[in-house]
């Protein structure tokens, strides 16, 4: 295990991958999801079979964050209302901090 893996889609790039991404890394990332199309998938190590993925869900709209249990197979959903708490959700998830699911409002799926 070697930490976080953060797989990104923006616009036309390729994709890119992270290894273990800063704080200041991450929010990079979230504030260049511009249009549809850009996501960003969270993994917290390579062979983490679970992950959190959010797409850009338009000007004003909030995010949707969707979380897979890679360990129940549980599906869910958390909302959250701007890209500064994305950026919290995905790098608490990331780096197993306490209480990052609480940052957003969560819905079973």
């Amino acid at each position: 295990m070697r930490g976080p893996l953060v797989q990104v889609n923006i616009g036309d790039d390729e994709e890119r991958v992270l290894l273990q991404p800063s704080a200041a890394q991450l929010l990079d990332l979230v504030n260049d999801m511009r249009e549809d199309g850009d996501f960003l998938v969270v993994q917290r190590d390579e062979e983490a079979e679970g992950y959190l993925q959010t797409a850009y869900p338009g000007e004003g709209e909030p995010f949707v964050i969707e979380l897979s249990d890679g360990s129940t197979g549980e599906q869910s959903q958390l909302m959250a209302p701007d890209k500064n708490v994305v950026h919290q959700v995905l790098f608490g998830y990331a780096y197993d901090r306490p209480g990052w699911r609480d940052l957003a409002s969560s819905q079973d799926l």
